[in-house]
């Protein structure tokens, strides 16, 4: 597998990203033109609508789930399904269990996951793989969970891919390791390397979708360095300023929802255009 990623010594000399200082996914994804969940959430309802009869019988794994926010609204839209969701983070997963919405939650690492062989219908990886510290060993094991014909969707971002902003500035390394440190995006995959990881152990990518395009990558781009820029953590987010119930809230709110609003937008209009920064790839178990 080819991947661009930080050097290598930078690896062996500094600690990974903490995975528990920001709690991923507490709010429900819907499909509100003002929620920054619409695109993740329709490509899942999308494929889910796809899977065959007898949903009684199907059992789904959210590998990363972070605070369960999206295997929750699946659970909710299909109820039938039997739903797990999994991730590194204790304090997510102690979130995800406050009120768990019928899914069951495991404290587990992506490389040795806590379930058995053949276990499951469906796999789901919402932007991990670019988090995770052995992608290769995290796809092997969904493949040894998944049962012969499962289905394994994940959403990963591109940012080594020169058809996105972010292929261009991950050429520098000071920008990769920002994207490193602050958001704890490990390895930068471009759409090649990418099938390539998931082909590699066994899956065949059946369908890739886009999303993501450059407004969305824009915003991405000078968000999270202007946090950086007024001494703000990546946790401290617009998302958590606007549940804020103040004045400044209210704005916060607002300018967060047009933003949001402009990027679905934009999805609608250029989902055709192979330019976003997110691929959604859909892969079989053969």
């Amino acid at each position: 597998m080819r991947r661009k990623a930080l050097d290598q010594n930078y690896y062996m000399n500094n600690i990974y990203f903490n995975n528990e200082k920001i709690n991923w996914a507490q709010e429900k994804a819907n499909l509100s033109m003002f929620s920054i969940s619409r695109g993740f959430l329709s490509f899942y309802i999308k494929m889910f609508n796809s899977l065959s009869s007898k949903p009684q019988d199907k059992k789904i794994l959210d590998v990363g789930c972070g605070s369960g926010g999206l295997i929750k609204t699946l659970k909710g839209r299909f109820p039938n399904y039997n739903y797990w969701g999994c991730d590194i983070s204790k304090s997510c997963i102690k979130n995800a269990r406050l009120n768990s919405g019928g899914v069951s939650f495991d404290v587990a690492d992506d490389k040795k996951l806590p379930y058995r062989d053949k276990m499951f219908d469906v796999v789901i990886m919402n932007s991990v793989l670019d988090h995770s510290e052995r992608p290769d060993l995290a796809v092997k094991e969904i493949y040894r969970v998944l049962k012969s014909g499962g289905v394994f969707l994940s959403t990963t971002p591109v940012e080594a891919d020169l058809a996105v902003i972010h292929g261009y500035l991950s050429r520098f390394k000071s920008f990769r390791r920002h994207r490193y440190e602050y958001l704890g995006h490990i390895h930068a995959f471009s759409v090649k390397s990418l099938i390539e990881l998931i082909e590699a152990r066994g899956f065949r990518v059946q369908d890739i979708y886009r999303d993501w395009f450059y407004f969305a990558q824009l915003v991405d781009i000078l968000y999270y360095p202007l946090l950086a820029f007024f001494n703000r953590k990546p946790e401290e987010t617009l998302g958590k300023k606007a549940r804020e119930r103040t004045v400044l809230g209210f704005v916060v709110k607002y300018i967060r929802g047009c933003f949001q609003f402009i990027q679905n937008i934009e999805s609608i209009i250029s989902y055709r255009i192979p330019n976003g920064l997110f691929v959604f790839a859909r892969a079989i178990k053969e």
